[in-house]
Formats: C-alpha cells, sequence, structure tokens
C-alpha cells in the first residue's frame, strides 16, 4: 500500500501513515534531551579527571600521589564507559534523522514507514542502554558530590566564597604545626609557601566538585581568579570536615584550567603524619589542615616530615 494512495487497505495503516513520525520525532526529542544530560556529567567528570591528573603530578608523598591518580583513574573509566554509549546513541539518532526527513507521509509505502519504525526502535534501545549503563557512573558522582554533601548539611557554599569570607585568613587548622616542626621552620626562615599534606589510615570521605570560572551555577560564589578559588576550596574541605562526624583533617587537592577548576576533597578519621613540601604551583591547590584538638591529643604519634622544606 501507499500512504494516500488508492490501495490503502487497513484503518489501521492509514492511522500508521499519520503516527509514524510523530512517534519518531517525540523519541527523536527524548534522546536529545538524554545525550545532552549525559554530556554535561561526562564534561564535568573530565574536569574532575584532568584536574587530578594535574595536581597530582605536583605532588611529591607517594601514598597522596597514588591515591589522587587512582581516583582519576576510576572517574575516568567510568567516563569512558558513558562516553561510548553517548556516542552510539549519537549515531542512531543522526540516522533516525535522516530517515525522518527523508520521510513523504503523503507518498511513502508501508517499507518506508518500517524504516522509519526500525530506525525508531534503535534510537529507543540505544537510550535504555546509556540509562542503564550510566547508573554505575550517576551512583558513583552523586556519593562523592561535595555540593550534595554540602547542601546535606546546610552549609552555605556561596558565603563561604563571600568577599568577607576571602579576605579573612584561613582557619589556622591549614598548616598547623606541632612545636617541634615549627621551631625546626623558624630556625631555617623558611618563608616560602609550602604544601601541607595529612595522611592516615582511616579515610572518612572522598569528594568531587567543579567550579566554573565563566559561569558559576546558582549557589555558588562568583570568584575572580584561581587564587581566590583555592581559598574557597579548602575553606568548604574544612567547613565539611567540621560538619561531619569523627573527621580530624583532611586534604584539598585540584588544578584551576583556563575555565573550569577541579578539586576533591578526602576527610580523614585519623591522622598519622604530616608531610611538607615547596613544591606546587600558582594554578594547583594542595592544602591539608589538622584539627588544633585532635593534634594536642595526638602529638606524640603524628610524624612531621620537614625534610623537604628544610633541605629544599
Amino acid at each position: 500500500f501507499m500512504c494516500g494512495g488508492e490501495s490503502m487497505s487497513t484503518i489501521y495503516e492509514m492511522h500508521r501513515c499519520g503516527d509514524v513520525t510523530e512517534g519518531a520525532e517525540k523519541d527523536l526529542k527524548a534522546a536529545k534531551e538524554l545525550l545532552e544530560s549525559w554530556r554535561f556529567k561526562a564534561a564535568r567528570a573530565e574536569t574532575v579527571v584532568t584536574s587530578l591528573t594535574e595536581a597530582g603530578k605536583l605532588v611529591d608523598v607517594s601514598d597522596v600521589r597514588k591515591r589522587v591518580m587512582s581516583l582519576a583513574s576510576t572517574l575516568e573509566s567510568l567516563r569512558l564507559e558513558v562516553n561510548s554509549k553517548v556516542d552510539g546513541l549519537q549515531e542512531q539518532v543522526d540516522k533516525l534523522e535522516k530517515v525522518v526527513d527523508d520521510f513523504d507521509a503523503s507518498a511513502a509505502t508501508g517499507a518506508a514507514m518500517k524504516t522509519v519504525e526500525d530506525a525508531q526502535e534503535l534510537v529507543v534501545g540505544f537510550s535504555a542502554v546509556l540509562s542503564d549503563s550510566g547508573d554505575k557512573f550517576t551512583t558513583y558522582m552523586n556519593e562523592h558530590d561535595l555540593d550534595a554533601a554540602m547542601a546535606f548539611r546546610s552549609i552555605d557554599s556561596k558565603a563561604l566564597g563571600s568577599e568577607e569570607k576571602l579576605g579573612a585568613d584561613l582557619s589556622s587548622d591549614v598548616g598547623r604545626l606541632s612545636s617541634k616542626a615549627a621551631k625546626a621552620l623558624k630556625e631555617v626562615e623558611r618563608d616560602e609557601k609550602f604544601t601541607y599534606l595529612v595522611e592516615g589510615k582511616e579515610t572518612i570521605a572522598t569528594l568531587f566538585q567543579v567550579y566554573n570560572s565563566t559561569s558559576p551555577i546558582e549557589g555558588r560564589p562568583e570568584l575572580s581568579d584561581a587564587a581566590q578559588w583555592k581559598h574557597w576550596s579548602v575553606t568548604e574541605c574544612h567547613q565539611m570536615c567540621l560538619m561531619t562526624p569523627g573527621c580530624v583533617g583532611g586534604n584539598a587537592i585540584g588544578y584551576a584550567g583556563d575555565e573550569a577548576y577541579g578539586m576533591t576533597c578526602n576527610l580523614k578519621g585519623s591522622v598519622t603524619r604530616v608531610e611538607m613540601s615547596l613544591k606546587g604551583t600558582e594554578k594547583a591547590l594542595l592544602s591539608g589542615f589538622l584539627f588544633g584538638q585532635y593534634l594536642q591529643l595526638h602529638e606524640k604519634d603524628i610524624k612531621f616530615n620537614t625534610a623537604a622544606v628544610l633541605v629544599g
């Protein structure tokens, strides 16, 4: 039979002629929205991966570097898996768009309608595959989302980035030293900024965050440069630790790209070692903190490695 022709044989076929492109266009719209959503998520993950990788290269504390690189590797594997499904769906979307554009409802044959319906079925199927394969990625990102964790604890991220907050000195918990380590550094008059990273066997949480410097999302402060972003990021990580039961310190590690900045906040339930180094760049965020009360109780059990600072 032919749509609109004298050989039209059934009412079902007449309805089919009218509905075939409408259904295809509806599924196309849904697939494109799905692709846009996943591309945004994948881009966010890519920023975190790039930032962790660049920052990790500057960490000369082997345990910390291994952990940072491992996080980047895990996230990158999940991102690549999702991207492969995104590419597959995009290919089917392109094919369906073409057959819909070529479809002439006024003179289409049954074979032409089946071509559209087959292409439509593939788009629906690939959309389902993308959604299913993305569950693992989504779960991982949600479990490590710093913004979500802060919202759950009613921490005002924007307020932490206000001019008043950024203009004030960060908590003394950042760069907190034992009396012995402080004395050693004072004796050699080291004025350079050193990285300060805490280590311990118990990790409470590892959280990610992305900041877009050109278009910050709602609820985020507008920061003028990487220096402000680093100050704000450490403040957020420190605040998260304060609001997390059992947390005694942590590390904020990240890197400022051209537009998007990515960081990870690693919260510790115990600290046995503090590593210091002079390495770093203006774009790199390598900053740890340790609560004073915990230091007072466990100072004799914490090793402060100042060698890299004293010799460097």
